[in-house]
């Protein structure tokens, strides 16, 4: 049986920050990047991405300051421009796997700068931003696999570490992470269908969690072929997710998220709402 994904981080220039400490300096990405901007690709990446080279100078202004405020300014800034190369590189797998590794760097240098703010924090808003980060990188390493130079398993096990580690093992965030991704489609079902797999046996307590851990379920089934595969992943959802929370068959049943989860058969009893 191959190993969880999570269990064997990668050791690349991509996520070598993944599998340091948290307590890690903050210090780590401009030094790195640093580093990197004296090797012969940083020209290539600069001139590919041109904002890169001055939101590198607002980090090193930024360090030292552990500031909430700060950080999510950064944060602003960065997916504010990160996220216009993300769409021209939808449909461009080399410009993909460049913008990949410059985000997973930055992803790592905004978590270990909230590590080290010391102060007590309403993480809500920085859960949201980071979400919507992680995303965006997810869908930059699924459409850089299409370049065929990455063993799956490696990429599967870089977007599971980020997700996990990045977002706290929140089972919310993480959920809502993979739900707003645009390559979670058969076509890449190899890179899919195994984060699915890890994402869905996460602990689901609350009635939206709920929902997004079904409606997770319904992205991987659109994946497999119909017969016993497409069987045996019902019957995995049933088990996961019974007994659904009561409140939440009521909605169901009241058509309340109707706009969410299709309208249950009249035929069906409330146990069987996972079974959509």
């Amino acid at each position: 049986m191959d190993p969880d994904p999570q269990d064997s981080l990668v050791t690349s220039s991509e996520d070598v920050l993944l599998s340091e400490k948290a307590s890690t300096s903050a210090m780590a990405l401009p030094q790195y990047l640093k580093k990197k901007n004296r090797k012969k690709k940083s020209k290539e990446l600069n001139e590919k991405f041109p904002w890169l080279r001055s939101f590198l100078k607002l980090c090193h202004t930024s360090l030292g300051v552990n500031s909430i405020k700060v950080l999510l300014n950064l944060i602003t800034v960065y997916t504010e421009h990160v996220s216009r190369d993300v769409v021209a590189s939808y449909s461009k797998p080399n410009r993909a796997a460049k913008l990949k590794k410059n985000m997973i760097d930055v992803l790592c240098f905004f978590h270990n700068c909230y590590v080290n703010i010391k102060t007590p924090l309403d993480e809500t808003v920085y859960m949201e931003k980071m979400s919507h980060l992680l995303t965006m990188y997810m869908d930059m390493e699924i459409k850089a696999s299409r370049r065929g130079k990455e063993n799956v398993k490696r990429i599967t096990s870089k977007v599971i570490s980020a997700l996990f580690i990045i977002l706290n093992n929140s089972s919310e965030y993480i959920l809502d992470t993979i739900l707003k991704a645009r390559f979670t489609v058969k076509s890449y079902s190899e890179i899919c269908i195994p984060i699915f797999k890890r994402v869905v046996s996460l602990a689901v307590s609350q009635d939206l969690t709920y929902v997004r851990c079904l409606l997770v379920f319904k992205l991987w089934k659109r994946l497999v072929p119909r017969g016993e595969e497409r069987n045996s992943l019902n019957r995995l959802a049933v088990s996961t997710l019974s007994p659904p929370p009561p409140q939440l068959l009521e909605m169901v049943k009241r058509g309340m998220l109707k706009n969410v989860l299709p309208t249950l058969p009249p035929n069906k009893k409330p146990a069987l709402v996972t079974r959509f």
